[in-house]
């Protein structure tokens, strides 16, 4: 499954793909995205979904919540 990420500033859509996360997807795509454990525990790269939806890799990150 591919999804199209909006990122506030970035001109183009960030492409995901299958069970990539969003700061994956970023990185990948050259997008500046804060972070430092890449895994959900520091909550670095926490952000604000505006639509869509998100499934959680693991729900009880303790850096990230709903």
């Amino acid at each position: 499954m591919i999804s199209r990420i909006r990122i506030d500033g970035v001109p183009m859509p960030v492409l995901q793909v299958g069970n990539d996360t969003v700061l994956r997807a970023a990185l990948r795509e050259g997008v500046g995205f804060p972070y430092e454990c890449n895994s959900g525990g520091c909550g670095s790269c926490r952000f604000e979904l505006l639509g869509g939806e998100v499934h959680s890799l693991w729900p009880e990150a303790p850096g990230l919540s709903d």
